[in-house]
């Protein structure tokens, strides 16, 4: 999760139709020591599925792989 600019250690678990609801940043967004997202734009996944750089803080959710759990 993403709290205004800011990536947490909290997981949501969302389903295909709920992430439609959100804008969610690439899992392999580079990130700062103090996990904000290192560049000021930053690729994401809006809502419907269009692709974008947007600011840190529009984003919701940090999408995470498999291998990151």
């Amino acid at each position: 999760k993403v709290i205004e600019g800011r990536v947490t250690d909290g997981i949501d678990y969302l389903t295909a139709d709920e992430e439609d609801r959100f804008v969610i940043a690439q899992a392999n967004a580079p990130l700062k020591e103090d996990d904000v997202f290192a560049e000021a734009r930053v690729l994401v996944r809006r809502r419907g599925g269009e692709i974008d750089y947007i600011p840190g803080d529009e984003v919701d959710y940090m999408d995470v792989s498999p291998r990151q759990m």
